[in-house]
């Protein structure tokens, strides 16, 4: 099978990989994570790990710390772990991530 026929014979979604500003979309991981806070604002850094079945602490931790940085997240000191929040960035990243792509 040559590459081309290969290629053809996988069906893939086109998704647009930059967002308008030229920033990248989120991964599946990323958009799930926002997904998540979306529905549990306030939550975790731990819960939101368990809630996307990460099995590894800094996997959440670098995932949540990045999306703070680029400001689509903030968190606030809740005791001992931080309560995570879509900031007003965030949710509009949210509502246009492409349909189907990321459910």
């Amino acid at each position: 099978m040559t590459e081309h026929s290969l290629n053809e014979s996988v069906a893939r979604p086109v998704v647009r990989c930059r967002r308008s500003d030229g920033r990248r979309l989120p991964s599946l991981l990323g958009a799930r994570a926002l997904r998540f806070l979306a529905e549990h604002p306030g939550a975790s850094g731990r819960a939101v790990g368990r809630g996307l079945g990460i099995r590894h602490d800094s996997q959440t931790w670098e995932l949540l710390h990045r999306f703070e940085r680029d400001g689509l997240l903030a968190k606030e000191p809740n005791g001992a772990a931080s309560a995570w929040a879509l900031t007003q960035e965030g949710q509009q990243l949210l509502r246009d991530l492409p349909e189907g792509v990321y459910s």
